[in-house]
């Protein structure tokens, strides 16, 4: 009896597998590249808007846009919103695109946005597939954690970004760090086989008893 309850938690439950490291799947070799693209969302300030990757360019170890001071800036660990315009700087993940798996469930996001700069008070945020699921005030010191959940299927874009909340000029560089893990469901992987075998051992210890 107790072989088959142990089969029953145990089959088919793995530790989760991670989908992506923002830092250590940074590249500068081309749009896309580990599933990543580097852009903004058009249009001014805010946590939701048309993601675009016009004129934006390769130079100082990230990618640059062609606005004040060559903004938007995406850094390996950095985002620097457009000077000018105010367009938030933003790094799209794309699920299942180039190298990447072609994963169907919940995911985990977690990680932090910090301040670089001592300057103005800035905006980190999550959007996935243009739902807005994290938006926090970054200060000028310290970090802002973020651990939220959401559901995805190849081609699912989870875009990580910082607004400078309408404050134009330079002091807004914001860092981040993120991880998106798979949320495995514990019991997806019983077999038919294990529960027969809960069956089997339970009416066997019904005829011991008799």
């Amino acid at each position: 009896m107790s072989v088959a309850v142990g089969l029953l938690f145990t089959a088919g439950v793995e530790a989760n597998a991670q989908l992506t490291d923002t830092g250590a799947d940074f590249s500068t070799a081309a749009q896309g590249t580990n599933g990543y693209q580097y852009g903004y969302y058009s249009g001014g300030f805010g946590v939701t808007g048309t993601f675009s990757t016009a004129n934006m360019g390769v130079a100082d170890g990230g990618w640059l846009g062609n606005d004040a001071f060559s903004t938007p800036f995406l850094g390996q660990y950095e985002f620097d919103p457009g000077a000018s315009t105010n367009d938030p700087a933003v790094r799209e993940y794309t699920v299942g695109s180039d190298s990447q798996a072609d994963y169907s469930g919940e995911v985990e996001i977690k990680g932090d946005f910090y301040a670089i700069n001592s300057g103005e008070t800035t905006s980190g945020f999550i959007t996935v597939n243009g739902v807005n699921l994290f938006s926090e005030d970054v200060a000028q010191s310290g970090d802002t954690d973020f651990d939220v959940f959401a559901a995805v299927v190849p081609g699912s874009t989870i875009d990580f970004g910082v607004n400078d909340n309408g404050n134009n000029g330079l002091g807004d560089a914001t860092g981040m760090e993120a991880t998106v893990t798979e949320v495995p469901e514990p019991l997806a992987g019983v077999t038919l086989g294990a529960v027969a075998l809960l069956c089997l051992a339970s009416r066997r210890g019904k005829r011991a008893a008799r």
